[in-house]
């Protein structure tokens, strides 16, 4: 939409949520809730995805977080 993010606008801002939270909580568990393209593209940040793997995991490989889902990742 105008003026609205990008996918890779959304990225980074994930990205960068996930590393601080992951600096001030260090060895913790955290639960995130939150929606779901945003999700997506954190998994794909924390796997180490690029963003266009991170699409065909999701798309392609029909992979995206359902409604109440929920993942571990590691």
């Amino acid at each position: 939409p105008p003026n609205g993010e990008s996918w890779n606008d959304v990225r980074k801002r994930v990205e960068d949520f996930i590393k601080d939270i992951d600096k001030k909580y260090k060895n913790k568990n955290i639960l995130i809730v939150s929606h779901g393209d945003p999700l997506w593209s954190l998994e794909g940040a924390v796997k180490g995805l690029s963003p266009k793997e991170a699409l065909v995991q999701v798309f392609a490989n029909k992979d995206y977080i359902k409604v109440g889902e929920l993942r571990k990742i590691n």
